[in-house]
């Protein structure tokens, strides 16, 4: 690979998975679920069953995905292939065919799903609109994908202790997030049909800065850029600690946010509505509002 090749990376792939691993590891030693995995397999489970439609075939991506394939909301008969971004042994995969991921291509000749489900995944990826392109080119004509991911505002406290801490390095250790309306335009770009975007907020109160560290690590999360890693010194981390504790309220908490952007599209198909086209109407606007 050219130096220009690399320069264009935003995500290390091997850092990512080997946090993955560690996480799962730790979901495997103690048997905690990670609370935000549970809490997306939770929402993208009552989404699925609003969808009025077989799903045979069904594509889950991400490390929620052995949580979302265990829920009793899903269809009985389906088959299931999820792909995970860590190899630890700590799913049951009598039912189900497990691949592990370890780039963001995922291009194999198994395609034809009715539905694809990607959950805390999308927003590591280098390329999002060529990742989405390729979700649609597995899904069946009519086929939905699902696509929930962290989005801008995730982690706005401790961002702004990184960037209040006058580091550079604890700056360049911030991951870019996506806005609501971008990812919104993104599904129609990438060939999307009824595309539909809305975002919700999870905020924790948390009564050590620990805590916080440790919540982000089960889950997988932290650095997984590119760029070389330089560690946290005593003073750097005593003056994030320092910003951190002055953030306090009266009972000692400091709220943090987790936000997620929840996208849905349907693969292109002739039997979808189509919007009426431009100068089709038989009334105008004006007149339909002033109709007594």
């Amino acid at each position: 690979m050219n130096n220009a090749a690399t320069q264009q990376k935003i995500f290390h792939i091997k850092r990512r998975q080997a946090k993955c691993e560690r996480a799962a590891m730790m979901e495997k030693l103690t048997g905690e679920i990670p609370f935000l995995w549970q809490y997306l397999a939770d929402e993208i489970a009552d989404r699925i069953m609003m969808v009025d439609r077989k799903l045979a075939k069904i594509l889950l991506i991400g490390p929620a995905a052995h949580l979302i394939s265990r829920q009793n909301k899903l269809p009985p008969c389906a088959y299931i292939r999820e792909i995970h971004l860590a190899a630890t042994n700590i799913y049951d995969a009598q039912f189900y065919d497990i691949k592990i991921i370890g780039d963001d291509v995922i291009n194999w000749p198994d395609r034809n799903y009715d539905l694809i489900v990607t959950a805390g995944f999308a927003d590591s990826v280098d390329d999002l609109p060529g990742h989405l392109i390729q979700l649609r080119h597995l899904l069946k004509a009519d086929g939905l994908l699902l696509c929930s991911l962290f989005g801008s505002g995730s982690l706005h406290t401790l961002k702004q202790i990184l960037l209040n801490s006058n580091d550079r390095q604890s700056v360049m250790r911030c991951h870019p997030q996506i806005e609501l309306r971008s990812a919104a335009d993104l599904l129609t770009r990438t060939g999307f049909a009824l595309p539909v975007a809305d975002s919700d907020i999870v905020q924790i109160r948390y009564s050590k800065f620990k805590t916080l560290i440790r919540d982000i690590r089960a889950h997988g999360l932290g650095n997984s850029l590119h760029q070389p890693i330089y560690p946290i010194t005593r003073s750097e981390y005593a003056n994030i600690l320092s910003l951190w504790n002055s953030l306090a309220v009266k009972d000692g908490r400091v709220s943090e946010n987790f936000a997620f952007i929840h996208l849905s599209g349907w693969a292109p198909d002739d039997s979808q509505p189509k919007p009426a086209a431009r100068g089709s109407g038989k009334i105008s606007l004006h007149d339909a509002l002033n109709k007594k």
